[in-house]
């Protein structure tokens, strides 16, 4: 091994960040792989697996590792966060892959969202709990849930994250009952623009965008949750799992009968950002509309909403299927729809064509979150459970 060039306490100052997860700079495939909970949860495996009696019964060395570290392994499992630390209080979302509680840490009265994945269902998933959990703890905290803490146990993962106590865009939509207006609309649309750009710079792609998992905080901000479907950008493939009236043509599981998917798939197996403005563009549509572009109910195969855009895409002439004017929204407001919804990739509108568009022109874009701008599903809360 050839000596280092660096001095010791350098090279010691350097572990002990990478295993506090303080690294901010440099080279990071060692950090990812190397911090606190993995090491324990190495040290805890490998205790568990010389502690089964075929091992420990045909070697001395094995035994006495066991009895040095014994009560130090106690130690760790009970200072170690588990579920039994917080209490459960409702269940607030299920998704493909796990379910999502409101729970109150007991000790302190914190209350949190806690995300579980049975670990037979996350080698399912599209991509790895690793990528949803980095995703929460190293986001823009502006636009992306913060992660509190990460842990498991023998049948589940867990995270436990921010609770975003205004709810849903979703349960929004239906607690008002009929469609926002295009100004209301324009906010929640540029504020998930913004937490798709932060998204994508970190090298994701969500690929399931839909009001269910655009949260809301306290003030009403928009804040964009559940990663179990996303894909790093340097990967690609079909969606299994996401939600078929959002998905991006390119993406569509039935993608093989698809002219456009087919050239897209010949061209590059990568995910493109540009899926991701394909969904805001259903979402823009279904606020001022509380209807889907691309399905008649909630009843519609992937195979019929699928037909559904070929025969979008097989016409020219083509647009999202609104209301004939004078009713239903403006022009304007039919035109921005139309650039997002757009079948190829590269002819879709992207971020900057998104906030260029008129129908966000009232908006400040770039200090949306700073400005006094009311928020349209604002509401005064006494607490996470109200």
């Amino acid at each position: 091994m050839e000596p280092s060039k660096e001095a010791i306490a350098v090279r010691v100052m350097r572990l002990n960040r990478q295993i506090l997860g303080k690294v901010t700079s440099g080279p990071s495939k060692l950090s990812k792989k190397i911090d606190r909970e993995s090491l324990l949860d190495a040290l805890t495996v490998l205790y568990d697996e010389c502690n089964e009696d075929p091992v420990k019964k045909c070697d001395e060395l094995v035994r006495i590792f066991l009895d040095k570290y014994r009560s130090t392994l106690a130690e760790l499992r009970r200072a170690r966060v588990c579920v039994s630390d917080f209490e459960m209080l409702q269940m607030i979302g299920r998704g493909h892959y796990g379910e999502v509680h409101m729970v109150r840490e007991k000790q302190t009265g914190d209350v949190y969202a806690l995300k579980s994945v049975r670990k037979d269902e996350a080698r399912k998933r599209v991509s790895g709990a690793e990528d949803e959990r980095e995703i929460l703890a190293t986001g823009v905290p502006h636009w992306i849930p913060r992660l509190q803490y990460a842990f498991q146990d023998s049948s589940n993962l867990y995270l436990v994250m921010e609770l975003c106590s205004g709810g849903d865009l979703s349960g929004l939509l239906s607690r008002r009952n009929h469609p926002l207006s295009e100004r209301d609309a324009a906010f929640y649309i540029a504020e998930v623009a913004h937490a798709l750009k932060a998204l994508h710079a970190m090298g994701f792609v969500h690929r399931d965008v839909k009001p269910q998992n655009i949260l809301l905080d306290r003030c009403g901000h928009v804040k964009l949750g559940d990663y179990g479907s996303c894909a790093r950008l340097s990967e690609g493939g079909c969606v299994a799992g996401a939600t078929a009236d959002y998905v991006a043509p390119e993406l569509l599981d039935a993608c093989g009968a698809h002219t456009v998917c087919l050239e897209y798939c010949r061209r590059a197996n990568t995910a493109i950002s540009a899926c991701d403005y394909w969904s805001l563009g259903v979402v823009a549509f279904e606020l001022v509309t509380l209807k889907l572009p691309f399905s008649s109910g909630e009843d519609d195969s992937v195979a019929k909403i699928l037909s559904n855009i070929q025969r979008y895409e097989r016409d020219a002439n083509a647009s999202p299927p609104f209301e004939p004017l004078p009713g239903g929204p403006s022009n304007t407001w039919r035109a921005f729809v139309s650039g997002l919804l757009r079948v190829s990739p590269a002819r879709r509108y992207n971020y900057l064509d998104t906030l260029a568009h008129p129908a966000l022109r009232h908006l400040a874009l770039h200090a949306i979150r700073a400005t006094r701008y009311s928020c349209p599903a604002a509401r005064p809360t006494r607490g996470a459970r109200s």
